[in-house]
């Protein structure tokens, strides 16, 4: 769903959301929905979520778990950093953060 907001014959300012196959190819029959009530809807699940211990849980050890995954891209993005042509950024970033500084 996309935001969208449109103003009425009064001037008012209506906000709400629509799915976006209706906006690009009307491939959608669903309608829009109020801003306010989804946005309050999604509110009231994820405070009732973050109060069930089971569910944190799970974010905690799923956030833990990730976090001790090294990145895939990492050392390729480090290698392109050594290669490339402007290398100040990185000569400054490993003089201060060498091994030798901690």
């Amino acid at each position: 769903m996309v935001g969208e907001s449109g103003t009425s014959q009064n001037k008012s300012l209506h906000r709400y959301y629509k799915c976006v196959n209706t906006k690009k190819k009307r491939l959608c029959d669903k309608k829009p929905v109020k801003k306010d009530f989804i946005e309050n809807l999604v509110i009231d699940v994820t405070m009732e979520m973050i109060q069930d211990d089971n569910i944190v849980n799970y974010i905690v050890d799923t956030a833990l778990s990730l976090q001790s995954q090294e990145s895939s891209s990492l050392p390729l993005l480090n290698q392109q950093l050594k290669e490339s042509p402007n290398r100040t950024a990185f000569d400054w970033h490993s003089k201060v953060f060498s091994r030798n500084t901690w």
